[in-house]
């Protein structure tokens, strides 16, 4: 059975076109950048930890003073994850990651913004795509 696709990964098929164009470059940048920062935090790798107030008896999650820390820094396996990790080594807000990843994508990570400009080329969303279409094609 094929490996499971990751969520940037995943993100990066639903960016797509049914002819294979991603359909809106900017938001497929910052859509992957999240799907990468969400990738690490389900696989226990980082945590982004809101500053947390009660207003009226609710709790009120407030996106200022919100940080990312790295909370396992071992190397992954995945180029863009291990590049990820490292530029993250300092606690950072998420909203200013996010920025920075688009200016300057993770190396090898198959949602970065220049993998989004040229997908079609892009060998990890070539994979991607190829996995995606063996796990969901239907009875033949």
């Amino acid at each position: 059975m094929p490996e499971p696709l990751t969520l940037p990964e995943e993100f990066a098929l639903l960016s797509l076109s049914s002819s294979g164009k991603v359909i809106d470059a900017g938001q497929a940048e910052v859509g992957c950048a999240v799907a990468e920062l969400a990738e690490l935090a389900l696989r226990g790798r980082l945590v982004v930890e809101a500053r947390k107030s009660r207003v009226l008896g609710l709790d009120v999650h407030h996106l200022r003073n919100t940080t990312i820390t790295v909370l396992d820094p071992t190397p992954t396996g995945l180029p863009w994850a291990d590049s990820a990790l490292s530029a993250l080594a300092t606690p950072t807000a998420p909203h200013k990651w996010v920025r920075a990843a688009r200016r300057s994508p993770a190396t090898g990570a198959p949602c970065s913004s220049e993998a989004c400009s040229t997908r079609s080329q892009d060998a990890a969303c070539s994979t991607a795509t190829a996995t995606h279409r063996t796990q969901w094609s239907g009875p033949a």
